[in-house]
């Protein structure tokens, strides 16, 4: 082999890794750019889904004891009445 073709067939492998390389680039930072683009709205996200949790959590654990008291209230109130 000459060293004109050793010289070429290194070209071409380097060309060819080069072209793979920066497709590779490309393909990442398109996916940093879609990321970034997509932050405010998936944070939106996770923000009201922890909300809803918690509101509900509080909801439940307020509201089971504020019926059992309101059912009382009206027992106790029913019972007056019927004796009356």
């Amino acid at each position: 082999m000459e060293l004109q073709s050793i010289v070429y067939i290194v070209a071409i492998v380097f060309m060819v890794l080069w072209i793979l390389f920066l497709t590779v680039g490309i393909a990442i930072l398109w996916k940093i750019f879609d990321e970034i683009r997509n932050a405010p709205q998936r944070l939106e996200e996770k923000i009201s889904e922890i909300f809803e949790s918690k509101v509900m959590g509080i909801v439940t654990a307020v509201g089971i004891p504020l019926v059992g008291v309101i059912a009382k209230k009206i027992k106790d109130k029913m019972g007056r009445n019927d004796e009356e």
